[in-house]
């Protein structure tokens, strides 16, 4: 019962969030009226503050108000999420509502002769209303006194039924809400809320079996006979807090959960050194060299992320509604999805790489700070060095997060620690740019290695039979 009750609500979210690219038109504003002679044909999606239909719509109307009226006539069903909705006109198809509170007025009417209405309310009124198909509620109330064509579905606190249900009955009545609850619900439902339990009146008809769970029996004013199917809720145990856990107990459970973080953060941090083992290298160098700085930038950028990627988002959907506005409807929505997927895909992203690559990396600035690198052999590229920096950090790591109560701190620290150095290495390769160094300056020249000068000789050898003038070089 409860299953299939939740499967309405499901049913209810992902139609609001497709349908609305069927719109072929749109209402927004403070006070929405669709004045009787109206006629609008096509489907209607709606955004308002206060919505009253007198008017006719000549399919589906979709939206989303804090109150929402209804006197005109709706030929075909209605999607709507809003804090007040009242039906007195007449629907062509189902109702499907997500509201505070649901009143069905005597005087609305149903065309189809299956006609359903899915609420999910906090208070669902039927009053003497007829409808032809079955009623499905969830809620902290229902107050039944019209006729139910089919049967009649209900999971919450308190069903008061005094009408007819030509099917069965099924219920779901929960335990006494809290103090809390029990203030509040008067100042935010109408009518008054009723007491918790199942009751029957004598004027309500059943026509085939009333089956409910409760904690106790309900109220039952009409003889069923066997027709009455009555299932106890046992109550739920207090939970009993236990201090004196055996120590052994506790240490076992505490190493069993070091040892899971270890295994996490050793297999992230092989695939790392397996894949990009030089490129982390120089992140480890970095983030070792100024711990605090990267720590804080760590801290800078988790906090940024999720807001950057929500106005993302929230751009995206903001174009989207603009562009729908405008008549582009089908762009429009598209836009808005896509921006959103994009949006919560680098959420996504963002928190996966926090949660296990950073972690990672963190780890191993963490062994390289344990195991600094012996005199004179500076920071040369080690894989051997890498591999035990890894594991060193991941152990103090996984021993230090598995503590009962500074676990989560720690947690939180390697992580911010992890995030800096993934900052820092991108933002420093953006910056980065290519050195010249001057080649070293020659040696002198000792002048006393230096050959004597040739003489100018007046007869080289060879030049004894030229013709006269052939001196073209002197």
């Amino acid at each position: 019962m409860r299953a299939r009750l939740v499967s309405i609500l499901v049913g209810l979210l992902s139609l609001a969030s497709v349908l609305p690219a069927l719109a072929a038109e749109i209402v927004q504003g403070d006070e929405c009226l669709i004045a009787p002679e109206t006629v609008i044909e096509g489907d209607l999606l709606v955004f308002c503050r206060a919505l009253r239909i007198d008017g006719t719509i000549r399919g589906d109307l979709i939206g989303a108000a804090t109150t929402i009226m209804l006197n005109g006539t709706v030929h075909g069903s209605i999607y709507a999420l809003a804090g007040r909705i009242d039906i007195a006109g007449s629907i062509g198809r189902d109702l499907h509502v997500i509201a505070v509170s649901t009143a069905i007025r005597a005087s609305s009417q149903w065309d189809d002769a299956r006609s359903t209405i899915y609420s999910v309310s906090l208070s669902t009124l039927l009053e003497e209303a007829s409808v032809p198909g079955s009623v499905s509620a969830l809620g902290y109330q229902l107050l039944a006194g019209g006729s139910i064509g089919g049967d009649l579905r209900f999971s919450g606190a308190a069903l008061d039924l005094s009408g007819a249900v030509a099917g069965q009955v099924e219920a779901v009545i929960s335990s006494e809400p809290n103090d809390a609850v029990r203030l509040l619900l008067p100042l935010i439902i109408d009518p008054d809320p009723l007491r918790p339990g199942l009751r029957v009146r004598a004027s309500a008809q059943i026509g085939r079996m009333l089956t409910y769970s409760a904690l106790e029996e309900g109220s039952i004013a009409i003889d069923l006979g066997d027709r009455v199917i009555f299932n106890r809720i046992a109550p739920q145990p207090e939970i009993v807090v236990v201090n004196d856990e055996d120590a052994a107990r506790q240490l076992l459970s505490y190493l069993s959960q070091a040892a899971r973080e270890l295994a996490l953060l050793v297999a992230v941090g092989a695939l790392l050194l397996a894949f990009i083992p030089r490129l982390l290298s120089g992140w480890v160098d970095e983030a070792r060299a100024h711990v605090p700085r990267t720590t804080f930038i760590g801290i800078g950028g988790f906090l940024i992320a999720l807001p950057l990627w929500l106005l993302i988002g929230g751009v995206g959907i903001a174009l989207g509604s603009g562009l729908s506005l405008i008549g582009l409807t089908a762009f429009g929505v598209s836009t808005a999805l896509l921006t959103f997927t994009i949006s919560l895909g680098g959420t996504t992203a963002f928190y996966f790489t926090a949660a296990f690559v950073a972690r990672a990396l963190a780890c191993i600035v963490i062994g390289a700070l344990l195991f600094k690198p012996s005199p004179g052999r500076g920071i040369r590229f080690e894989p051997r060095r890498m591999w035990l920096q890894l594991f060193t950090g991941a152990v103090t790591v996984a021993l230090l997060a598995s503590l009962p109560i500074v676990g989560w701190i720690i947690n939180l620290l390697t992580v911010f620690l992890g995030v800096g150095a993934l900052i820092t290495a991108f933002s420093e390769r953006r910056r980065a740019v290519l050195i010249y160094y001057p080649p070293p300056p020659l040696p002198p020249v000792d002048t006393e290695a230096v050959p004597p000068p040739i003489e100018d000789l007046t007869s080289a050898p060879g030049m004894d039979d030229l013709p006269p003038g052939f001196n073209w070089w002197r």
